[in-house]
């Protein structure tokens, strides 16, 4: 391949990649909803996520969920495999053309190179923290916790920059237009949003943390912290085409290390670490003497200007073991202690309650053990009661998405959260499998109903549950009051959010592991329709 055909040839990859990226993570139209669904399948982590659920599926036990449940365990493996070979081929390829964040920052690396300073430097491989953090996340992920993942998988960042940041600023930008054009009688439809500010703090400053160093030191995230990258760079590392340095030709004058983003060419030392090079293909132009090229061998070697390496493999391996013990023994801590500091969401009692989960997700352990927290379920959901967490699930689960019917609940009807998730921490479902599954159960303080506070009608809870687990009964007074059955209860929470008491009267309970809902006629009459003599308050 002649020098700089390859870069062309990515930035036009990777431009119309990073185009669709954006359209899918700020459009909710079907489209994009597609586009997005198919760009997480191709990335790395939630690929080997998907394909860690192949037991269950060649057991055939998916098959009484969703047959699709299957398809998506056998995808996960078969883009896990294709991105790994691509890698062995061609380079990290996978880097400089699908990963979002890659992506994102190179985006903000062209713009330094505008600049008078826009110049990079080779940096060491640190290889002891690159392959300790791949195996702290390997560990962790194989534990049941994600936390790792989540705060450093590139996917799991991009979903959280695109809904935690860009969001709330759609939405500032949308009332500034509403606030505008109001005075012309022109109305815009408002978006819904609840602003976190723990939530938005913690990706807001890993934002401007990758922002600093692309601008100061290009891709060090890529090459130094991304564990998918790392995971990459093993099989890159003798990968059929490189690039590399052709040690004969080379005259050290360091316009290929000046142009390297990941830092990984030793001018001096006239060497290339295919592990941390992301195929950008920005050193292939403008070299004097054509010394460096990407092609399927590997020009010979020159022992006089070979680099020596300054540690020893033994003593590499020796650092290895230190860490990857550090790491298990930080895994085998939080597996016990965990549980003790778990703190949940509080019922309005002040008890603990079990968060909800989404359906699909079977239940808490099944959720927490594969999402990394992209926040692609909670972009989706039409009734906005899909939130990030904090620490609902406990320090291993923070950020993951759960129910808050403080804000909505769980449209009967809606699946999109079940076709979106990347990992499959929510399995496929179809709307009649949805509707019988059993994600929390109904609880109903009289004390706190305004039927026996302020003694008038009401029956909000009842007239919009969707299989009349609760209902109505009489009191006195002429009065009925809510009464529930837990049986038919699938607790998606239109009760709860419906109850006009600031201190809710009715409420669900999540469930750790998923049930199933009967579906039959209540034991009791349904509500009264009261839609003609207005609401009480």
């Amino acid at each position: 391949m002649k020098p700089g055909r390859w870069r062309k040839i990515r930035l036009s990859i990777a431009s119309a990649v990073f185009i669709l990226f954006l359209f899918a993570s700020f459009s909710s139209s079907p489209p994009a909803l597609i586009i997005s669904r198919i760009l997480s399948r191709i990335q790395l982590a939630p690929a080997i996520l998907r394909a860690s659920g192949i037991p269950e599926a060649l057991t055939g036990a998916a098959e009484k969920v969703h047959p699709a449940v299957q398809i998506s365990a056998v995808s996960g493996a078969a883009a896990a495999l294709i991105i790994l070979l691509s890698a062995y081929l061609f380079g990290r390829v996978y880097c400089s053309l699908i990963c979002p964040i890659g992506l994102f920052q190179d985006v903000f690396i062209d713009t330094r190179r505008k600049m008078p300073a826009g110049r990079f430097r080779f940096l060491k491989p640190f290889n002891s923290v690159r392959f300790g953090i791949l195996l702290l996340c390997t560990g962790a992920a194989f534990a049941g916790i994600m936390m790792p993942l989540i705060l450093l998988e590139p996917y799991s960042i991009w979903g959280r920059f695109t809904l935690d940041i860009a969001h709330p600023l759609s939405v500032l930008a949308g009332r500034a237009v509403f606030t505008a054009l109001r005075p012309f009688g022109i109305f815009i439809n408002l978006i819904r949003y609840n602003f976190n500010l723990p939530v938005f703090a913690v990706t807001f400053l890993t934002a401007l943390t990758l922002i600093f160093f692309a601008l100061k030191k290009g891709r060090v995230y890529c090459s130094l912290v991304c564990p998918a990258g790392t995971l990459l760079g093993l099989f890159s590392r003798k990968s059929l085409r490189r690039v590399a340095i052709d040690p004969l030709l080379c005259t050290s004058c360091g316009l290929c290390e000046k142009k390297c983003r990941t830092g990984c060419i030793d001018s001096k030392g006239k060497t290339v670490d295919s592990g941390r090079c992301v195929m950008c293909g920005d050193c292939l132009t403008g070299c004097p003497a054509d010394a460096i090229k990407y092609s399927k061998k590997a020009p010979a070697k020159s022992v006089k200007n070979r680099q020596p390496y300054n540690r020893s493999r033994r003593t590499f391996l020796g650092t290895l073991k230190k860490i990857s013990g550090a790491s298990l023994s930080a895994l085998i801590i939080p597996s016990w202690l965990i549980p003790r500091t778990r703190i949940r969401g509080l019922t309005p009692e002040g008890e603990a309650n079990t968060p909800s989960t989404p359906p699909g997700s079977k239940g808490i352990n099944h959720f927490s053990s594969l999402c990394i927290a992209c926040h692609r379920c909670v972009s989706v959901c039409p009734a906005n009661v899909l939130q990030p967490s904090l620490f609902e699930y406990g320090i291993k689960g923070i950020l993951q998405p759960v129910m808050d019917y403080r804000s909505g609940f769980c449209e009967f009807e809606c699946t999109l959260c079940t076709h979106t998730c990347p990992t499959g921490a929510i399995i496929p479902l179809t709307a009649e499998v949805k509707k019988s599954i059993q994600i929390g159960r109904v609880y109903f303080e009289k004390d706190k109903c305004v039927v026996v506070t302020g003694g008038t009608i009401c029956g909000a809870c009842a007239e919009g549950c969707p299989t009349h687990a609760v209902g109505m009964e009489p009191y006195k007074n002429g009065l009925d009051i809510p009464v529930t059955d837990n049986s038919l209860c699938v607790g998606c929470g239109s009760c709860e959010y419906i109850c006009p008491v600031p201190e809710k009267a009715i409420y669900v309970k999540g469930l750790e592991v998923h049930g199933k809902a009967e579906v039959r006629e209540p034991l009791y009459r349904t509500p009264k329709d009261t839609s003609d003599e207005g609401f009480p308050f």
